[in-house]
């Protein structure tokens, strides 16, 4: 079945349409019409299947973007899968600009979550033991909740969820729709069905249908004291770019990391006895390629999604064609360097974002350093070309940092905070998330000199907290903050672990042969 078939709001059907979605999968034909129908619904379906997708459409449909207050909770049984299922709802979200989608979960800034609450979300997701926290604090009320999504049940169970899970369901209006989705059905799951739901509504994808269709499965059947030598014979043979094993306890995590890295093998792993912040800096080393190998145990991969670190080469504009075809087959994204911020008109020599759209530019670079000293660019003029970019789908590098006087007199949070207030001006949250900020202390361009790591993260993190001012705890996360100055193949590692530091803006480090090992930092 087509998404167009069904009763989606035609917003939503866009945004399905930008993630390349056009047919529906079993669970989503069967359960986007029942959760639109307002009746409860328990499904049976692995992940991997569409069911974030089969709750969450119809529940964007019923939200009401005029009460800012959680109008939907979903809850999550790992901080991972938690997030990943916040940032699919955005992009269905992505026409309903009213709409506001919040994370909550353990290992973050609670002042930061009790912040974004204050300021008005519709659609809460996150772990119970979290959604529990904010409701013993108070920052949280149910009365206007219609619906309670109950992802990952059954995991939920197992990680010793059950007594959370019935007291939220508690404290949310008995009239509310409960829709639950898990991949098995043990007795538990049935008692609290039949406690917490009205006559719901089963829906099982058949066996055959349990497993993604664009993956294909084999399995080996080896003696225990042989799995590590099988797995590493596996790997070689293969030599795949990034693997995920799965194991059954959190011993066997920690035994075959130990093995593999005895082997020489980049490897790390996850599991439920990780601090957050552990399993927060092996995730990242695995998208960025650090990790190549990550040892999870079942729980703890739950909603796991990566993707390959993204590689952007900003141009001169007389280089853009034929680096485009260059990289046309490759993962590498093109950028441009500048643009005018006027659509056409006798400005010769500019650049029109039409222009750079027709030459295949999926990026540009806005205010950098040496176009506001030696151009005479401004604030202003750079709030103009972000928008003007957005308006052609072009994500834009927006550049900002202070000079040495402006350090040493110590006005350089201020300064920064000014440039960034400016330049998202009338830019939409939504918009911003998929902004990039770039931090480029002036004083440390092409001098030699550079910010130490803790320079970097103090105005990296100041910045992060200015969009968090500016829009919402959501959106400071989403958005994409990098160092511009002076990073190389030596500092660029110590810089990147910064939490607040999602990348570099590389200049003449670009050009030596040790770039590639920035990238693989």
């Amino acid at each position: 079945m087509k998404f167009d078939e069904l009763n989606i709001d035609e917003r939503i059907l866009r945004a399905v349409e930008d993630m390349g979605f056009e047919e529906t999968s079993p669970i989503q034909t069967q359960a986007i019409p029942a959760v639109l129908e307002g009746i409860d619904v328990i499904g049976q379906a692995q992940t991997g299947t569409g069911k974030t997708a089969a709750y969450s459409i119809p529940m964007l449909q019923k939200i009401n973007p005029d009460v800012k207050k959680p109008q939907a909770i979903v809850l999550c049984p790992t901080r991972e899968l938690a997030v990943q299922v916040a940032e699919e709802i955005r992009k269905l979200a992505k026409y309903m600009s009213d709409i506001k989608v919040l994370p909550v979960y353990g290992g973050q800034e609670i002042v930061r979550q009790i912040k974004s609450l204050k300021a008005g979300v519709q659609i809460i997701v996150g772990t119970p033991g979290r959604v529990m926290d904010h409701m013993r604090r108070k920052t949280v009320k149910f009365d206007s909740v219609s619906m309670v999504i109950l992802d990952e049940a059954d995991e939920m169970l197992d990680m010793g969820f059950r007594e959370d899970m019935e007291t939220i369901l508690t404290e949310t209006p008995e009239e509310r729709q409960t829709v639950l989705f898990s991949a098995t059905m043990p007795k538990p799951i049935m008692e609290i069905a039949r406690k917490f739901q009205k006559d719901a509504k089963i829906i099982k994808v058949v066996r055959k249908e349990l497993t993604v269709s664009n993956i294909d499965q084999f399995y080996y059947e080896v003696r225990p004291k042989n799995k590590t030598e099988i797995l590493s014979r596996l790997i070689d043979i293969y030599n795949p770019k990034l693997s995920v094993v799965l194991c059954n306890t959190k011993r066997q995590v920690d035994e075959l990391i130990s093995e593999l890295k005895g082997r020489g093998y980049f490897a790390d792993g996850i599991h439920g006895d990780m601090k957050q912040q552990q399993r927060d800096r092996v995730m990242d080393d695995f998208r960025s390629g650090k990790t190549e190998i990550l040892i999870a145990t079942d729980v703890a991969a739950r909603g796991i999604d990566v993707d390959d670190v993204d590689v952007v080469f900003c141009v001169p504009a007389i280089d853009i064609v034929p680096v485009v075809e260059a990289v046309k087959e490759s993962d590498v994204n093109v950028g441009a360097e500048n643009l005018y911020f006027e659509e056409s008109g006798a400005y010769t020599g500019e650049i029109s974002p039409n222009m750079l759209v027709d030459a295949g530019v999926k990026y540009v670079i806005i205010g950098h350093s040496e176009r506001r000293e030696y151009f005479a660019e401004t604030d202003e003029t750079v709030n103009k070309k972000v928008l003007k970019a957005f308006e052609h789908d072009l994500t834009p590098i927006i550049c900002c940092g202070e000079t040495l006087t402006q350090r040493k007199q110590g006005i350089y949070v201020d300064w920064i905070r000014m440039q960034i207030k400016i330049a998202f001006q009338n830019v939409t949250a939504d918009q911003a998330k998929k902004a990039v900020i770039a931090y480029e202390p002036i004083w440390a361009i092409g001098t030699g000199e550079t910010a130490t790591a803790d320079q970097a993260e103090e105005v990296c993190a100041a910045i992060r907290a200015c969009i968090g001012e500016i829009y919402d705890a959501a959106t400071a996360d989403a958005i994409r903050i990098q160092y511009g100055g002076s990073m190389n193949a030596k500092n660029a590692a110590e810089l990147l672990a910064k939490p607040d530091i999602d990348g570099g803006l590389i200049g003449g480090a670009s050009l030596k042969p040790d770039f590639g090992q920035i990238v693989n930092a």
